[in-house]
């Protein structure tokens, strides 16, 4: 490989507004994300990303909408006492319960 050279790969990132970028993602050269997107930690974006939806893994693939994802958030919010009145065991429990669960009902 004598005088050999290697053509440097350059290129944009765009993300547009009101994205979360989860810790440790990756985005590729060349890749434009929309707006209302959900990146979850440690994916691999290698390719564009239209508005509103939740991506995840390598590659980042779509695993929830945007809108629904928020909605179920802010119903979480309300069934929580966040008055320290609630111990952060029993949060996060009601946390997997209410995102990982299918169709669980919260006990108030």
């Amino acid at each position: 490989m004598k005088d050999k050279h290697l053509a440097n790969r350059v290129g944009t990132i765009e993300i547009g507004d009101n994205v979360f970028l989860g810790a440790g993602s990756m985005i590729l050269y060349d890749v434009k994300i929309g707006n209302n997107v959900i990146i979850g930690a440690g994916a691999l974006v290698n390719k564009n990303i239209p508005d509103g939806g939740v991506y995840a893994g390598i590659p980042a693939v779509k695993i929830g909408e945007f809108d629904s994802y928020m909605e179920k958030t802010l119903t979480f919010s309300e069934k929580v006492n966040w008055n320290n009145e609630e111990s952060r065991k029993s949060i996060i429990k009601k946390q997997k319960e209410y995102f990982w669960a299918k169709n669980v009902k919260f006990k108030q």
